[in-house]
């Protein structure tokens, strides 16, 4: 029985490290459970990179945070294979500044649109071709607990 665990083990480790090649990721494959997933020590020092780069702009976003419910009811849909986030400016911001203005990182100017995308390449649509879009910028609108942080703590 040990012998088949250790066997069993060491496909699933080879598997894993297949995935992590096949993606180009480096994930230590102990630890793997999807080979999308980062550890948190390098998903702070990227979100460090893009924190300092963003040093002295005023009200710069640092987050954006949206309802795991209305991701989880979008997601639902099992023609989904990916989602594609795409970066676009806060109604609000189009209709104070005018569409088409450079913004850079302004928190409250900036959001996501997120669309599923079939196995076809095709996106996937809610009915009448609605898209998940409830981003609450950070800072203005920021968690509490550890979740203010700006690093994952």
């Amino acid at each position: 029985m040990k012998r088949h665990n250790y066997v069993i083990t060491a496909l699933i480790m080879l598997m894993a490290s297949a995935c992590e090649n096949e993606r180009s990721q480096s994930i230590n494959s102990a630890t793997v459970i999807h080979p999308g997933y980062i550890q948190k020590d390098s998903a702070n020092q990227m979100i460090q990179s893009f924190l300092t780069a963003q040093s002295g702009v005023g009200n710069g976003l640092k987050s954006l945070i949206m309802d795991a419910d209305l991701i989880r009811d979008y997601l639902a849909d099992s023609a989904i294979h990916e989602v594609k986030l795409m970066f676009a400016h806060t109604q609000s911001y189009i209709d104070s500044a005018g569409s088409g203005t450079p913004v850079g990182f302004v928190s409250g100017a900036i959001t996501l649109v997120m669309a599923g995308v079939n196995t076809a390449g095709d996106y996937v649509f809610k009915p009448t071709e609605l898209l998940p879009n409830r981003c609450l910028p950070c800072p203005l609108i920021c968690p509490k607990g550890t979740a203010s942080s700006s690093l994952l703590q």
